[in-house]
């Protein structure tokens, strides 16, 4: 009779350690969400390269690589947390695929705004500030990842407590830091520009 509900997927379940340290690793199975998840990044290249090439002369060089790892390395970070995180926890419920789901936004969302420099550059254009946002808003998705580990997590809890409190202490926080800056300095400087234009 009601035996097929206990296959169903719970609404909220705390995040498990997928082994424990000193064992023999188990790769994690891929599935399709993550190499759609991956998608986002092969249009991240491309529009790095459209990026790039729209710096090709020697006085824009500079400037064009200077904006090309201000946009490279957030997303690489952002890839880089992801895959962390996924091969050390595992989540099984709704809740979970649902911030993953918003996570895949805000990440779709910078990748959509990163375009030749001249717009990144033009604080009439929105793009720099756009994507530093969604950057921002895809950082407070993995702050809140991690806080949840440190307070919910299954596993060895004090290993996962010392190892996470260390991440957020010393990468999470500090990166947010830099995006936060990001975000006050091209909100202003669209600000200023609507000032002019006004």
């Amino acid at each position: 009779g009601h035996g097929h509900h206990d296959d169903m997927l719970p609404w909220y379940s705390p995040p498990i350690q997928r082994q424990r340290w000193d064992k023999e690793q188990i790769l994690p199975h891929v599935n399709w969400g993550d190499l759609f998840f991956d998608l986002f990044y092969v249009a991240a290249a491309y529009n790095l390269g459209v990026m790039l090439i729209s710096v090709m002369n020697r006085a824009n060089i500079l400037r064009g690589v200077i904006y090309f790892v201000g946009t490279f390395g957030p997303l690489y970070s952002s890839w880089e947390t992801s895959v962390f995180y996924e091969s050390r926890y595992t989540n099984v419920d709704y809740a979970h695929r649902l911030l993953e789901v918003v996570r895949y936004l805000f990440v779709s969302t910078a990748i959509g705004h990163i375009t030749e420099v001249g717009r990144m550059a033009d604080p009439r254009t929105m793009d720099a500030l756009v994507f530093v946002c969604a950057i921002l808003c895809e950082s407070i998705v993995h702050l809140t990842l991690n806080v949840e580990l440190y307070y919910r997590g299954l596993g060895e809890t004090n290993a996962i407590k010392n190892h996470t409190f260390v991440k957020i202490q010393h990468q999470v926080l500090p990166t947010m830091l830099v995006y936060s800056a990001a975000v006050v300095a091209a909100g202003m400087l669209y600000a200023m520009s609507e000032e002019q234009e006004g």
